[in-house]
């Protein structure tokens, strides 16, 4: 588990709960399955944590998944009102439109509508992505409507 970041929902086929600890001084997240489990299981996992400000090359924290033979899945970041982030370095990723996603919960799904927000395919275990944080300008924009009476 990347320091820093909370487990806000953990949910997936057969999951019964979870439970994190510390080994070696690493955060671990267990996720304990309702019985025996082969093949393919999707889990979702919403962390939150306080936004980072600026930066011209954020690491995106990532998870590594235990006693699994292979590992995919999209990352979402939405970034806090005000501010705008851009890829700037990335490896075994690709880009996707957030609001086409259909395997994200509800919940989730909703938070990648919000403008700004990006999504990620990850292709492989080792994927790497660095984002530039910047904030943005603060504007005004009026909107006037008036409706006139003819006058005959």
């Amino acid at each position: 588990m990347p320091e820093g970041l909370e487990i806000e929902s953990a949910t997936g086929e057969g999951l019964s709960h979870w439970t994190e600890t510390k080994t070696a001084g690493k955060r671990v997240l267990t996720l304990h399955l309702t019985g025996k489990t082969l093949g393919k299981r999707d889990f979702n996992l919403t962390l939150t944590g306080p936004p980072p400000g600026a930066q011209a090359a954020w690491v995106a924290p990532r998870l590594t998944v235990l006693d699994a033979a292979r590992e995919t899945g999209v990352l979402t970041v939405v970034p806090e009102r005000g501010m705008q982030v851009r890829a700037v370095n990335r490896s075994n990723v690709s880009q996707a439109d957030p609001r086409e996603l259909v395997e994200l919960p509800k919940a989730s799904a909703r938070a990648a509508s919000r403008p700004g927000a990006l999504a990620y395919r990850l292709l492989q275990s080792d994927w790497a992505l660095s984002l530039a944080i910047g904030k943005l300008d603060p504007w005004v924009t009026a909107q006037v409507f008036q409706i006139g009476r003819a006058h005959v």
